[in-house]
């Protein structure tokens, strides 16, 4: 009888251990599950948080590239010289292709009126397109002002030249090409005829 009745107290002690197991472990997972609510919690915050900071560094930027592009335009239309965009292939962009337009649209330096996203190969001669492709990727590539000169006739075959200043744009307007952001300058021309006629009297 007293071997039966420890038997029974050790069940009891082992059914009091285990019960007590059973406790612990359900506020163990008590515990776990609120820890992973808060956590869970935390990261959505965050997650919505970083998602309103990079929306709004996102509106930031398109506002800035916004003021850069009417810095342009506004630059372009105060002075006298020919002015317009145009990137790494040679595409010139004028006003409906987020450039501007330049200001005498009637100088053979002015790109023509429909040369919007056309290269300069498609509206200069071959050699001078050319210079125009190196010098623009002289200037990328260097981030100074490069410039050049060219002679070219005008509609009643008189010869005009122009000195051209070309300067990398740092944040370049929104357009893309063959998926990928291009890079851009802007171009400004202005005609030199007299100085070079002038010139070239003196070295006579």
């Amino acid at each position: 009888q007293e071997r039966l009745q420890g038997i029974v107290n050790r069940a009891s002690g082992l059914e009091q251990a285990l019960l007590r197991q059973m406790q612990a472990d359900q506020r163990t997972t008590r515990w776990l599950d609120a820890a992973a609510i808060v956590t869970v919690g935390l990261l959505m915050g965050l997650s919505v948080y970083l998602l309103f900071w990079l929306w709004g560094r996102v509106v930031e930027a398109f506002a800035q590239l916004r003021s850069s592009q009417a810095r342009l335009k506004a630059y372009a239309s105060a002075v006298p010289d020919i002015a317009y965009v145009i990137d790494e292939d040679g595409r010139v962009y004028k006003e409906g292709g987020g450039g501007f337009a330049s200001q005498d649209a009637g100088s053979p330096e002015a790109p023509p009126q429909n040369a919007d996203n056309e290269r300069v190969t498609e509206h200069r001669p071959v050699e001078i397109a050319q210079a125009y492709l190196s010098t623009i990727q002289r200037a990328l590539d260097s981030g100074q002002i490069e410039s050049m000169e060219t002679m070219l006739q005008d509609p009643s075959g008189g010869q005009r030249w122009f000195e051209s200043r070309v300067a990398r744009i740092d944040t370049p307007l929104p357009q893309v090409v063959d998926s990928r952001p291009n890079r851009q300058v802007i171009w400004l021309s202005r005609e030199v005829t007299r100085r070079h006629l002038a010139e070239l009297a003196l070295r006579e």
